[in-house]
């Protein structure tokens, strides 16, 4: 992942994917852990699908939410899930705060609609 000092000093640490072209629906699932080592620190781990521009991911323009969960403390491996229609995209995951441990694992993205949806699954829509 790549870190970086965000505009409102916090630091982000960014892991991106190659292109991705989906005719159809399908589900992007992985494994996530995401602890704040001091406890009033906030920690944030988002997904997007950003365009396949390069100059649209430096500048974040164009990019959509499609996942986030905020400060995780307990100490195992969660899932997330989120389901993609259709377009070329690129994946980015974010991890934002200070003092934060993350670490992302078994990232898959399978032709169809999710087996099991969450409070934290979304739909992105090109």
């Amino acid at each position: 992942m790549r870190s970086s000092t965000t505009n409102q000093g916090k630091l982000s640490r960014r892991l991106l994917s190659p292109v991705f072209t989906v005719d159809n629906v399908s589900c992007l699932t992985f494994h996530y852990y995401l602890q704040a080592l001091v406890t009033q620190h906030m920690a944030a781990f988002a997904v997007y699908a950003v365009p396949t521009d390069f100059n649209a991911i430096v500048d974040n323009s164009g990019r959509d939410l499609l996942w986030v969960v905020r400060q995780v403390t307990n100490d195992i491996f969660h899932q997330g899930q989120a389901e993609i229609t259709t377009g070329s995209f690129r994946l980015l995951f974010e991890v934002n705060g200070q003092g934060v441990k993350a670490a992302l694992d078994d990232v898959l993205l399978i032709k169809g609609h999710c087996p099991n949806t969450s409070m934290y699954c979304a739909v992105f829509i090109s």
